[in-house]
């Protein structure tokens, strides 16, 4: 699964074991693993490929794969234009990009805020279309 790495914080269970936790594209994940935590780590700000488990409600990064650069880690989205659209979509993107951190912080989930992110653009349109 390739994910973007937005912050990462060193952390100690409650027996004193070591563990990193990153805010990412997909939510808070934990990793316990050192040689892997520390290759995530090196990611901050860019994209990883990972293998991911999960445990209740508990994302665990279990396995680094690679560091993902360029377009490798772009995802490709096919949009409709009719006319203004594009414009929209990427308003929403930039909202989107601009929130996302934030977001993660606060455990909220990647499309919740492409939600949010859209529907400020449709209050935007509805109060300058008037």
């Amino acid at each position: 699964m390739i994910i973007n790495i937005i912050d990462s914080e060193h952390k100690v269970t409650k027996a004193g074991v070591p563990f990193m936790r990153f805010a990412t594209s997909q939510g808070w994940m934990s990793c316990f693993d050192k040689p892997t935590y520390e290759a995530v780590n090196k990611c901050v700000n860019g994209s990883a490929d990972v293998e991911v488990s999960q445990s209740g409600n508990y994302k665990n990064i279990a396995k680094f794969l690679k560091a993902v650069t360029g377009e490798e880690g772009a995802v490709a989205v096919n949009v409709k234009t009719n006319g203004q659209s594009a414009m929209y979509v990427s308003y929403a993107k930039d909202i989107f990009c601009a929130m996302l951190p934030e977001a993660v912080k606060k455990e909220i989930a990647g499309p919740e805020v492409m939600e949010m992110s859209i529907d400020l653009v449709k209050q935007a349109m509805a109060e300058f279309s008037s």
